[in-house]
Protein backbone atom coordinates (compact mmCIF):
# COMPACT_ATOMS: atom_id res chain seq x y z
CA UNK A 1 0.00 0.00 0.00
CA UNK A 2 1.46 3.39 -0.66
CA UNK A 3 2.53 5.62 1.95
CA UNK A 4 -0.10 8.62 0.89
CA UNK A 5 -2.72 5.87 1.50
CA UNK A 6 -1.39 5.26 4.91
CA UNK A 7 -1.09 8.73 5.53
CA UNK A 8 -4.79 9.06 4.75
CA UNK A 9 -6.49 6.34 7.29
CA UNK A 10 -3.69 7.69 10.02
CA UNK A 11 -5.40 11.19 9.13
CA UNK A 12 -9.01 10.12 9.46
CA UNK A 13 -8.67 7.66 12.25
CA UNK A 14 -10.19 9.34 14.95
CA UNK A 15 -13.33 10.26 13.37
CA UNK A 16 -13.74 7.30 10.82
CA UNK A 17 -16.40 5.39 12.82
CA UNK A 18 -18.29 8.52 13.60
CA UNK A 19 -18.59 9.39 9.27
CA UNK A 20 -19.26 5.92 8.41
CA UNK A 21 -22.24 5.87 11.15
CA UNK A 22 -23.35 9.35 9.32
CA UNK A 23 -22.81 8.81 5.75
CA UNK A 24 -24.66 4.78 5.63
CA UNK A 25 -27.11 5.84 7.98
CA UNK A 26 -25.84 3.09 10.85
CA UNK A 27 -26.44 0.21 8.23
CA UNK A 28 -22.46 -0.83 7.80
CA UNK A 29 -22.98 -2.01 11.79
CA UNK A 30 -25.36 -4.17 10.43
CA UNK A 31 -23.73 -5.77 7.94
CA UNK A 32 -20.43 -6.02 10.00
CA UNK A 33 -22.60 -7.88 12.49
CA UNK A 34 -23.37 -10.23 9.39
CA UNK A 35 -19.59 -11.06 9.79
CA UNK A 36 -19.41 -11.65 13.29
CA UNK A 37 -21.95 -14.26 13.19
CA UNK A 38 -20.61 -16.11 10.08
CA UNK A 39 -16.91 -16.02 11.47
CA UNK A 40 -18.28 -17.95 15.13
CA UNK A 41 -20.37 -20.43 12.72
CA UNK A 42 -16.73 -21.41 11.52
CA UNK A 43 -15.19 -22.05 14.97
CA UNK A 44 -17.38 -25.90 15.32
CA UNK A 45 -15.30 -26.31 18.93
CA UNK A 46 -15.74 -23.24 20.33
CA UNK A 47 -13.13 -20.90 21.73
CA UNK A 48 -12.77 -19.51 18.48
CA UNK A 49 -9.57 -18.01 17.23
CA UNK A 50 -9.79 -15.14 14.88
CA UNK A 51 -8.02 -12.82 12.40
CA UNK A 52 -9.56 -9.50 11.55
CA UNK A 53 -7.16 -7.43 9.02
CA UNK A 54 -7.10 -4.07 7.57
CA UNK A 55 -8.85 -4.01 10.99
CA UNK A 56 -9.21 -0.05 11.22
CA UNK A 57 -10.62 0.87 14.69
CA UNK A 58 -11.69 -2.68 15.39
CA UNK A 59 -14.88 -2.87 14.87
CA UNK A 60 -15.33 -6.12 13.39
CA UNK A 61 -12.99 -8.16 15.91
CA UNK A 62 -14.72 -6.02 18.51
CA UNK A 63 -18.20 -7.43 16.91
CA UNK A 64 -17.01 -11.20 16.81
CA UNK A 65 -16.18 -11.15 20.27
CA UNK A 66 -19.43 -10.30 21.04
CA UNK A 67 -21.10 -13.10 19.63
CA UNK A 68 -18.68 -15.26 20.72
CA UNK A 69 -17.44 -14.65 24.05
CA UNK A 70 -15.19 -17.18 24.98
CA UNK A 71 -12.72 -16.23 22.25
CA UNK A 72 -9.42 -14.53 21.31
CA UNK A 73 -8.63 -12.32 18.06
CA UNK A 74 -5.65 -10.72 16.26
CA UNK A 75 -6.43 -7.55 14.40
CA UNK A 76 -4.03 -6.09 12.00
CA UNK A 77 -3.93 -2.56 10.21
CA UNK A 78 -1.11 -0.59 8.19
CA UNK A 79 -2.23 2.57 10.06
CA UNK A 80 -0.22 3.03 13.24
CA UNK A 81 -3.08 5.53 14.54
CA UNK A 82 -5.72 2.96 13.94
CA UNK A 83 -4.13 0.38 15.67
CA UNK A 84 -3.48 3.22 18.59
CA UNK A 85 -6.98 3.94 18.40
CA UNK A 86 -8.47 0.55 18.32
CA UNK A 87 -6.15 -0.40 20.98
CA UNK A 88 -7.84 2.01 23.23
CA UNK A 89 -11.03 1.84 22.27
CA UNK A 90 -11.60 -2.33 22.54
CA UNK A 91 -8.57 -2.33 25.98
CA UNK A 92 -11.10 -4.74 27.70
CA UNK A 93 -11.42 -6.59 25.23
CA UNK A 94 -9.08 -10.33 24.32
CA UNK A 95 -7.65 -8.41 20.93
CA UNK A 96 -4.24 -8.66 19.68
CA UNK A 97 -3.31 -5.12 17.70
CA UNK A 98 -0.61 -5.24 15.29
CA UNK A 99 0.56 -2.83 13.06
CA UNK A 100 1.29 -5.04 9.90
CA UNK A 101 1.07 -4.86 6.36
CA UNK A 102 -1.19 -7.97 5.65
CA UNK A 103 0.64 -9.32 2.05
CA UNK A 104 2.89 -10.68 4.31
CA UNK A 105 0.83 -12.20 7.43
CA UNK A 106 3.11 -13.24 10.16
CA UNK A 107 1.71 -16.24 11.39
CA UNK A 108 1.55 -20.08 10.60
CA UNK A 109 -0.34 -21.92 8.38
CA UNK A 110 -4.06 -22.88 9.73
CA UNK A 111 -3.45 -20.31 12.94
CA UNK A 112 -7.51 -19.35 13.06
CA UNK A 113 -10.81 -21.03 12.68
CA UNK A 114 -11.81 -17.75 10.19
CA UNK A 115 -10.46 -14.49 8.94
CA UNK A 116 -12.14 -11.47 7.72
CA UNK A 117 -11.67 -8.44 6.43
CA UNK A 118 -14.32 -5.03 6.16
CA UNK A 119 -13.93 -2.41 3.27
CA UNK A 120 -10.34 -3.13 3.10
CA UNK A 121 -9.34 -5.21 0.33
CA UNK A 122 -10.12 -2.72 -2.55
CA UNK A 123 -6.92 -0.17 -0.51
CA UNK A 124 -4.35 -3.04 -1.02
CA UNK A 125 -2.17 -3.70 -3.72
CA UNK A 126 -2.37 -6.93 -4.52
CA UNK A 127 -5.98 -8.29 -3.30
CA UNK A 128 -5.07 -12.05 -4.27
CA UNK A 129 -1.95 -11.95 -2.47
CA UNK A 130 -3.65 -10.62 0.66
CA UNK A 131 -6.64 -13.27 0.04
CA UNK A 132 -4.03 -16.05 -0.55
CA UNK A 133 -2.70 -15.15 2.79
CA UNK A 134 -5.61 -15.00 4.76
CA UNK A 135 -6.76 -18.47 3.48
CA UNK A 136 -3.40 -19.68 4.35
CA UNK A 137 -3.85 -18.78 7.98
CA UNK A 138 -7.09 -20.34 8.43
CA UNK A 139 -7.91 -24.17 9.22
CA UNK A 140 -9.10 -26.28 6.84
CA UNK A 141 -12.48 -25.89 6.54
CA UNK A 142 -12.16 -22.26 7.94
CA UNK A 143 -14.06 -19.52 6.52
CA UNK A 144 -12.39 -16.02 4.81
CA UNK A 145 -15.14 -13.90 4.93
CA UNK A 146 -15.18 -10.47 3.30
CA UNK A 147 -17.27 -7.30 3.36
CA UNK A 148 -16.77 -5.09 0.61
CA UNK A 149 -18.47 -2.08 -1.77
CA UNK A 150 -19.83 -2.88 -4.93
CA UNK A 151 -22.23 -0.77 -7.32
CA UNK A 152 -25.77 -0.92 -7.46
CA UNK A 153 -26.81 -1.52 -10.91
CA UNK A 154 -30.07 0.54 -12.97
CA UNK A 155 -31.49 4.29 -11.70
CA UNK A 156 -30.83 3.12 -8.31
CA UNK A 157 -26.72 2.70 -9.49
CA UNK A 158 -26.85 5.79 -11.25
CA UNK A 159 -28.58 7.69 -8.04
CA UNK A 160 -26.39 6.25 -5.91
CA UNK A 161 -23.20 7.13 -7.47
CA UNK A 162 -24.28 10.70 -7.98
CA UNK A 163 -24.94 11.42 -4.12
CA UNK A 164 -21.73 9.80 -3.03
CA UNK A 165 -19.35 10.87 -5.17
CA UNK A 166 -20.60 14.58 -4.02
CA UNK A 167 -21.97 13.66 -0.72
CA UNK A 168 -18.79 11.90 0.47
CA UNK A 169 -15.89 14.59 -0.30
CA UNK A 170 -18.00 17.43 1.47
CA UNK A 171 -18.66 15.75 4.83
CA UNK A 172 -15.58 14.19 4.70
CA UNK A 173 -13.98 17.47 4.45
CA UNK A 174 -16.17 19.14 7.10
CA UNK A 175 -15.76 16.35 9.56
CA UNK A 176 -12.79 14.74 9.38
CA UNK A 177 -10.75 17.54 7.54
CA UNK A 178 -9.42 15.67 5.06
CA UNK A 179 -11.77 16.15 1.58
CA UNK A 180 -9.51 14.09 -0.18
CA UNK A 181 -9.42 10.86 1.59
CA UNK A 182 -12.90 10.87 1.34
CA UNK A 183 -12.39 11.57 -2.14
CA UNK A 184 -10.21 8.68 -2.78
CA UNK A 185 -13.16 6.33 -1.07
CA UNK A 186 -16.13 6.41 -3.27
CA UNK A 187 -13.64 6.27 -6.47
CA UNK A 188 -11.77 3.49 -5.50
CA UNK A 189 -15.39 1.75 -4.92
CA UNK A 190 -16.30 2.54 -7.88
CA UNK A 191 -13.15 0.73 -9.63
CA UNK A 192 -13.41 -2.27 -7.64
CA UNK A 193 -14.67 -5.84 -9.10
CA UNK A 194 -17.03 -6.95 -7.45
CA UNK A 195 -20.13 -9.64 -7.27
CA UNK A 196 -18.67 -13.09 -9.42
CA UNK A 197 -15.28 -11.12 -10.50
CA UNK A 198 -14.07 -10.58 -7.31
CA UNK A 199 -15.37 -14.15 -6.12
CA UNK A 200 -13.83 -15.36 -9.33
CA UNK A 201 -10.39 -13.26 -7.85
CA UNK A 202 -10.80 -15.63 -4.58
CA UNK A 203 -11.36 -18.59 -6.58
CA UNK A 204 -8.01 -17.89 -8.55
CA UNK A 205 -5.93 -18.36 -5.02
CA UNK A 206 -6.56 -21.91 -5.03
CA UNK A 207 -6.97 -21.67 -1.55
CA UNK A 208 -10.63 -22.37 -1.13
CA UNK A 209 -13.47 -25.20 -2.07
CA UNK A 210 -16.12 -23.08 -2.05
CA UNK A 211 -17.10 -19.56 -2.28
CA UNK A 212 -20.90 -18.06 -1.68
CA UNK A 213 -21.71 -14.39 -1.52
CA UNK A 214 -24.67 -12.21 -1.18
CA UNK A 215 -25.94 -8.23 -1.80
CA UNK A 216 -26.43 -5.92 0.50
CA UNK A 217 -29.26 -3.24 0.16
CA UNK A 218 -29.27 -3.39 -3.81
CA UNK A 219 -25.31 -3.90 -4.13
CA UNK A 220 -23.91 -1.16 -2.13
CA UNK A 221 -21.78 -3.88 -0.41
CA UNK A 222 -21.51 -7.96 -0.68
CA UNK A 223 -19.85 -10.40 1.77
CA UNK A 224 -18.00 -13.11 0.26
CA UNK A 225 -17.40 -16.54 2.28
CA UNK A 226 -14.67 -18.83 0.98
CA UNK A 227 -14.53 -22.31 2.59
CA UNK A 228 -10.52 -22.96 2.94
CA UNK A 229 -9.43 -26.06 1.34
Amino acid sequence: MSEEIQKMFDDISGRYDMLNDILSFGTHRRWKKKIAIKAKEASLGGNGYYLDCATGTGDIASAILEVDTTANAVALDFSSKMISFAKKRHSKKAIDFHVQDISSIPYPDGTFDAATISFGIRNVDDPQQVISEMARCVKQDGKVIVLETGQPEGFIGVLYRSIYKSLLPLVGGVMAGNRSAYRYLPESAEKFPYGQTFANIMFSTDRFKDIQFQKLSFGVAYIYEGTVK
